[in-house]
């Protein structure tokens, strides 16, 4: 392969010698259900904010991410950073776009 070639990685090349990975199989269907749900918020926010329904949709589905990480953290006593960042990204982008309550 040359050098300006990609790189490819499968399955059979994912640990690369690592007792676990950033986002093992026990974790994707969860993160990947995250980042649909934030994607699909990020495509109807409106006036920089999205609508309540939507907003709760994207949450429940990052907090089950969060907790898929969590749980995992807890049972393979791995550091998870990767998993704990996205967590993170996706939180903040959430809060990105919740309207701001007024504290009347």
């Amino acid at each position: 392969m040359g050098a300006d070639a990609p790189r490819t990685y499968g399955p059979h090349q994912e640990h690369a010698g690592l007792p676990q990975v950033a986002l093992g199989p026990e974790l994707r269907p969860d993160a990947a259900e995250a980042f649909h749900g934030a994607a699909a918020l990020l495509r109807l926010v409106e006036d920089s904010v999205a609508a309540e329904d939507k907003l709760s949709t994207c949450c429940r589905s990052i907090d089950d991410f969060a907790a898929t990480t969590r749980d995992m953290r807890r049972q393979t006593k791995e550091e998870l950073f990767a998993a704990g960042s996205l967590v993170v990204v996706l939180r903040r982008m959430l809060t990105s776009v919740t309207p701001v309550r007024d504290s009347d």
